[in-house]
């Protein structure tokens, strides 16, 4: 699962997350407060920007988080464990991701996550963010989904409903008109995982 800084800076919702033992990647402020363990390089609490600057340069990687409308995102990569989880076998790490060009621009993550998780799958599972804003984005210009004006819940109800059945529709007939449903297309697994893909 993941989640943008909204919900990613509430720690209520990330602790009600791994109480249910829910995998998550959730974007933070750069300066959000972290638990750092000493045996994974921290004293306590510490801001996930600062853990990040203690990194080495080859701690860098270059990885894709997905399919942009200008191409592949990739972006420069670093992961560094904070602490294990509650649950044995769990662990919390700072995923971070600086811009390709302008490497000051950083963007910090927290990670729920089993250990041994590649980095490469809280890479993709962060990008996966962006294809929910980029629906939401299309339910806005094409179904009308921001056109309402709130005076009750239950219009308000019936209002949203309505805007995303349009643009379901609106997305089956331009499959429709592109000769049916086109299948989606398959993705290669990361590399450190491609000797478990059957």
């Amino acid at each position: 699962m993941t989640a943008d800084e909204g919900y990613g800076n509430d720690d209520a919702f990330r602790q009600a997350l791994e109480t249910r033992a829910q995998a998550d990647v959730a974007a933070v402020e750069r300066a959000h407060t972290v638990s750092a363990w000493p045996p994974y390089g921290g004293l306590g609490q510490a801001r996930a920007c600062g853990l990040i600057a203690a990194l080495p340069p080859a701690a860098w990687q270059r990885l894709s988080c997905g399919e942009g409308a200008q191409g592949a995102r990739a972006c420069g990569w670093a992961c560094r464990r904070v602490r294990p989880a509650r649950p044995r076998g769990w662990v919390h790490a700072v995923p971070a991701r600086r811009h390709p060009t302008r490497p000051d621009e950083l963007a910090s993550y927290l990670a729920y996550a089993p250990e041994g998780t590649p980095p490469e799958e809280s890479v993709r599972v962060a990008g996966t963010r962006w294809a929910v804003e980029d629906t939401i984005k299309l339910a806005k210009g094409q179904g009308g989904l921001d056109h309402y004006e709130v005076r009750s819940w239950a219009g308000w109800h019936r209002h949203i409903p309505l805007a995303l059945r349009a643009l379901a529709i609106l997305a089956a007939e331009a499959a429709r008109a592109r000769g049916g449903s086109q299948p989606a297309p398959k993705r290669s697994a990361p590399a450190a995982c491609r000797s478990c893909v059957g």
